[in-house]
């Protein structure tokens, strides 16, 4: 994954704007999206206590993937799951090391970032995209988590 993520680096800074060069970077970051997907959904086995975690993980990582533009609390995931909130956050953070908020999280940035990097799509309009009405709240919430505002991620990475 280390090695994965340096050649995604060197890549990413290639400043040739060919057309290959557009779908080689499009490809590897779909790539290594993939590979971060699979390392949030492969969950070790566990003894039969734990059975009931890892099966929750994968529902969890089902809807999360379905419904990550929708879904924004923890709650609502454990109510479309029939279980609390906090035996929810048990579970996942048991099987993945991660809470459920940081996962929701985690996948809404990273549309946030396919879109600002391939799309010319206003912040309002990706804000709006990726489920939230209130463009501020948005780039706070983005700029919180990449440590970066939305806008200067664009500006960076383009």
């Amino acid at each position: 994954m280390r090695s994965c993520l340096t050649l995604f680096a060197d890549i990413i800074q290639d400043l040739s704007n060919n057309i290959i060069n557009q779908h080689i970077k499009r490809g590897f970051i779909d790539a290594v999206a993939g590979m971060f997907t699979e390392e949030f959904s492969v969950v070790q086995k566990h003894d039969k206590k734990d059975s009931r975690a890892v099966t929750l993980t994968n529902e969890f990582k089902s809807l999360l993937f379905l419904n990550y533009k929708r879904l924004k609390s923890p709650s609502e995931y454990a109510q479309k799951l029939k279980v609390s909130t906090p035996y929810l956050n048990e579970a996942i953070k048991l099987t993945s090391g991660r809470t459920v908020s940081y996962w929701i999280q985690h996948m809404i940035t990273i549309e946030a970032k396919r879109l600002l990097f391939y799309t010319d799509k206003t912040i309002k309009t990706i804000a709006y995209e990726l489920g939230y009405s209130d463009q501020a709240y948005f780039t706070r919430m983005f700029t919180k988590a990449e440590k970066i505002s939305p806008q200067a991620f664009r500006d960076k990475n383009r």
